[in-house]
């Protein structure tokens, strides 16, 4: 599968951790931000082609939509990448321990 960008992502009470193959970035970009019309990060240089984006000009597109990037991956491995949740506790569940 080649490079993969893992990511985690917070939603309600819990903690998600994914992984996107590296020949799904410019797809998401592109249906995000160029067909879907949302407003390109302030640090993107927007007269460069999809293929011209570099690592940090991904960060900054899925941080826009909600993705923290965590790491940058040269090689997939099915026992590393592993979609994850992690529910976070409340401010009562942590007093109670």
């Amino acid at each position: 599968m080649g490079r993969v960008m893992e990511v985690f992502h917070i939603e309600d009470d819990s903690m998600h951790f994914d992984y996107f193959p590296e020949k799904m970035w410019n797809k998401i970009v592109n249906n995000f931000f160029i067909e879907g019309g949302l407003v390109f990060p302030e640090e993107i240089d927007t007269t460069k082609s999809l293929d011209e984006l570099t690592d940090n000009d991904y960060k900054a597109f899925f941080a826009e939509i909600g993705y923290t990037v965590v790491a940058f991956d040269d090689n997939f491995s099915t026992s590393k990448h592993v979609k994850h949740t992690i529910d976070i506790p409340n401010d009562q569940e942590i007093g109670q321990g």
